[in-house]
């Protein structure tokens, strides 16, 4: 199931950012994680200074940081049996 999820996550950032698949689904796809990575590889590489969405990025990456790790943290079990 988690690699279901994962693949889902990132197709729809990487599909969803190129604009085909409608307004509202880019919109998602910003805020996805990897749509939040590509805006920051995209904020880090061409140097025309920090912006909002640089802003938004970082913000939603540090999200995903938090949420992830507690949930890693709460439900990741080291169980060899």
């Amino acid at each position: 199931a988690g690699r279901v999820v994962f693949m889902v996550l990132y197709l729809a950032g990487v599909l969803g950012l190129t604009g085909n698949l409608g307004t509202p689904f880019n919109t998602c796809a910003q805020w996805s994680p990897a749509g939040s990575a590509v805006e920051l590889f995209r904020t880090a590489l061409v140097h025309t200074g920090w912006t909002a969405a640089g802003t938004h990025a970082i913000l939603a990456c540090l999200g995903y940081i938090l949420i992830f790790g507690i949930l890693g943290i709460r439900f990741f079990r080291w169980d060899t049996y």
